[in-house]
This record gives structure tokens, C-alpha cells and sequence, in this order.
């Protein structure tokens, strides 16, 4: 049984409304350090990481860009400036019987990168070809 939108849509403990939090493969990928237990991982210093705080009204709107060559789940684009970026909302918060940090905590913000158009170390590039040849067995 999935939740109402508004249940989907609760607040976390701390009063953030779906915050897309770094995992700590994308903190590496952005040179950004694990914060203590205190901070918010939503609200660490980095253009990427505040950019992709939009991505849940983005998704609700209807305007996200999925990344097509990834499917172990549904992921989407992060962009910003030079970085670039891969988000996921975990499908299983959507579901009552969901625990509830599951249910505080659906998006993700994977893996980053750099833009590096025609590169084939290009972010967007490079994932592909990581799937490619080793589809979701990879860490990456």
C-alpha cells in the first residue's frame, strides 16, 4: 500500500521537506568531507549538492531528466555549472510499511562528476560505460 502524496511528503526530524542527501561514494567523487552526526548531509558546501535540493519539486513538476543507460532503479540528472550528477528516490518510501528512515530519507544523490562534453570522462559518459561493463554489480 503506497502513502498519500502529503504522507510522501513529510518532513524529517530536522524540518527539511525531501532532502536529497550525498551518499558517501558521491562525497569522495566531490572532495567533500563526512560531516558529523549533527549536520545535515543535504546542507553540506558543494554547487552540486545544492542544486540537487530542488530535484524533489523538479520531480513532483514533472521536469526531471532520467539517466536511461542506469537500470538497476530510476535515476536522474543533477546539473550544475561544471557538475554533473546522479539522483535517486528510493521507491520504497513510498510504501506504509516503509521504516520510518526509509520514509525521512528517499532521495540520494549517488555519484558526480565533471562535464566534460565529447570526453569519454565525461560524468554522463563515463556511468554508461561503467554500467556497460559491469552493470549493477558495480559500487560506482
Amino acid at each position: 500500500m503506497a502513502l498519500t502524496q502529503s504522507e510522501s511528503q513529510a518532513y524529517t526530524m530536522s524540518g527539511e521537506a525531501n532532502p536529497v542527501r550525498p551518499t558517501q561514494i558521491c562525497m569522495a567523487d566531490l572532495n567533500v568531507r563526512t560531516p558529523p552526526i549533527s549536520e545535515s548531509l543535504s546542507r553540506l558546501e558543494h554547487p552540486l549538492i545544492a542544486e540537487a535540493q530542488r530535484l524533489p519539486d523538479t520531480h513532483a513538476a514533472g521536469g526531471v531528466e532520467r539517466i536511461l543507460t542506469l537500470k538497476d532503479r530510476v535515476w536522474f540528472k543533477v546539473k550544475t555549472r561544471r557538475w554533473r550528477g546522479a539522483a535517486t528516490r528510493l521507491p520504497e518510501a513510498d510504501h506504509i510499511d516503509a521504516s520510518p528512515e526509509v520514509r525521512q530519507a528517499p532521495w540520494w544523490l549517488g555519484a558526480a562528476g565533471y562535464r566534460r562534453e565529447g570526453d569519454p570522462s565525461d560524468f554522463y559518459s563515463a556511468l554508461a560505460t561503467t554500467w556497460d561493463r559491469e552493470g549493477s554489480s558495480s559500487d560506482r
